[in-house]
């Protein structure tokens, strides 16, 4: 929830209804609140072949965030190569209201990253914006550069050396 505001409800998950009990105070010392309230976040899932911790510690550093719940494929109980046991089967790094979740996949699985999704970082710190294009252009591909664009803001995209696709919009 935004704000600074977080409601648990039954069992430890979030709720959006908050009850209040209230004795003896009287009506004029009542204040009420506007909750802004978010039922449905996307969160994107990344996928790489066996590299998922070099991914991980180098989203890390450009967005300054946490890596949390790390699972090795080694940690399940189920039969696994031995190779694959050491890589992750599931992670997740936050950074400001955002969470990527990571995995190494499944042996033998193939990961093919397309070009049909775009991760969008939007800003408003047009030196933190070049910095974050910069770093992801580090040993990837510069699809535009970071240019001020029509709509007021600064636009670039770029394939990060992963081949995970970005766009950073810096509003001016």
């Amino acid at each position: 929830m935004s704000n600074g505001i977080q409601a648990i409800g039954l069992k430890g998950y979030p709720t959006n209804v908050i009850t209040i009990f209230v004795f003896g105070i009287p009506a004029d010392k009542i204040v009420i609140f506007n909750v802004n309230i978010t039922t449905m976040k996307v969160i994107p899932y990344l996928n790489f072949q066996g590299n998922t911790e070099e991914v991980m510690n180098t989203y890390q550093k450009i967005f300054n965030g946490q890596i949390h719940d790390v699972s090795r494929f080694g940690d399940a109980d189920f039969p696994m190569p031995e190779e694959q046991k050491s890589k992750i089967m599931h992670a997740r790094l936050t950074f400001d209201d955002n969470t990527l979740m990571f995995s190494d996949g499944m042996p033998n699985d193939k990961i093919n990253h397309g070009d049909g999704i775009h991760l969008s970082i939007g800003l408003t710190d047009e030196a933190q914006a070049r910095s974050i294009f910069n770093q992801l252009a580090e040993g990837g591909h510069v699809e535009r550069p970071m240019e001020k664009q029509f709509w007021g803001a600064l636009f670039g995209q770029v394939t990060d050396k992963f081949g995970i696709h970005w766009m950073i919009n810096c509003d001016l």
